[in-house]
């Protein structure tokens, strides 16, 4: 008897033994040696028929006795849906999911396996589902789904998580500050991304674009100028930078840039200021030198002149005129100044006389 089914009957030493037609597909029973056995098919945890309480029941002339007996089939655990390996972008939605197999019910946990091959403690999940909300890239790696009943020992796998991110624009290089036509010039676009991202060149006013991190001039005009937009992208999202060009006209043919023009310029000035002043040191020395020799021919003219006055004098027995040095000067200064001028001179006349 299984729980309060009839399975199989049979007489003293066997006779008229048989399965009851409604348990004949997972059940049989032999008779050997006073001792009657009971077969059981499709002994799994799966097979819930199988766990229950079995009953002997031996009715006789005297009486009839019963022996019950608890059957309990456990199955080793098994992991038999897991989550392929995922590879998501940033800030998604993740879902772990790991599904075991196995009686008792296994349980079921997520751990983070870290690159020194420990794991973390149990990670907080729902079910048999690890769900993580706005992944970050930080939460990139590798995570073990365990599963255990106490029956043998604990069975594991392991799942791949690589978190991707968005392009971005880090910043754009520039090959000079300044743009004068004709020169060649470059923009550069340095980009960050996983994975790597595509970047192009877009001329904001009309369109025209150029792949690669590189925009290129070799010989820049007039009508290159305007706003210039840096686009790197990949399959996480998209990011601009926009760098506006302005460009320096090239001068009139035959002349020269404004900046080495009046370096030029700079230059003349500075010679014919050294120049100026050196005339002008030359003239003042001819200037000095000149009235130096004027004024010793005047003291030699004076003191000629005197002499010539001295002697007369002498010889004549009389007193010298004090106007001689007026008479021989042939400035004949009349201001106080000068006469100052005539009573020095005629002191140092006099002394070298």
């Amino acid at each position: 008897m299984f729980n309060t089914d009839h399975l199989a009957t049979s007489g003293p030493e066997g006779s008229d033994a048989r399965v009851e037609d409604a348990f004949k597909d997972r059940f049989n029973f032999t008779w050997i040696s006073q001792r009657l056995t009971l077969i059981i098919f499709k002994v799994t945890a799966a097979y819930d028929e199988s766990n229950g309480e079995f009953s002997c029941e031996l009715i006789t002339s005297a009486g009839g006795w019963i022996r019950k007996i608890q059957v309990k089939i456990v199955e080793r655990p098994e992991i038999v849906d897991l989550t392929s390996d995922q590879d998501v972008c940033e800030y998604s939605k993740v879902i772990l999911s790991c599904n075991a197999s196995g009686y008792p019910k296994p349980n079921v946990t997520w751990t983070r396996v870290w690159k020194n091959g420990t794991d973390s403690r149990a990670l907080q999940s729902t079910g048999n589902n690890l769900v993580m909300r706005n992944i970050e890239r930080s939460s990139n790696g590798t995570y073990r789904c365990t599963a255990f009943n106490g029956v043998g020992n604990a069975i594991d796998q392991t799942v791949e998580v690589i978190v991707r991110y968005s392009a971005s624009v880090v910043r754009v290089v520039r090959s000079s500050n300044t743009v004068h036509e004709g020169d060649a010039y470059t923009l550069s676009c340095e980009v960050s991304g996983d994975p790597m991202p595509n970047v192009t060149w877009v001329k904001v006013s009309n369109n025209q674009s150029s792949d690669g991190n590189i925009l290129n001039f070799t010989n820049i005009r007039i009508n290159d100028l305007g706003d210039y937009r840096c686009e790197a992208s990949n399959r996480c999202g998209t990011k601009t930078k926009t760098e506006p060009m302005i460009i320096v006209p090239a001068p009139p043919q035959g002349t020269k840039p404004p900046a080495e023009e009046l370096e030029s310029w700079l230059i003349i000035l500075i010679v014919v200021g050294v120049l100026s002043f050196i005339v002008l040191v030359g003239v003042i020395c001819c200037w000095l030198f000149k009235e130096k020799i004027r004024n010793r021919e005047i003291i030699r003219s004076i003191r000629s002149c005197i002499r010539k006055d001295y002697a007369t004098v002498t010889a004549q027995g009389e007193d010298a005129d004090p106007n001689a040095y007026e008479a021989c000067n042939p400035s004949h200064a009349t201001n106080e100044e000068d006469t100052d001028g005539r009573s020095k001179g005629m002191a140092q006349v006099n002394e070298s006389l």
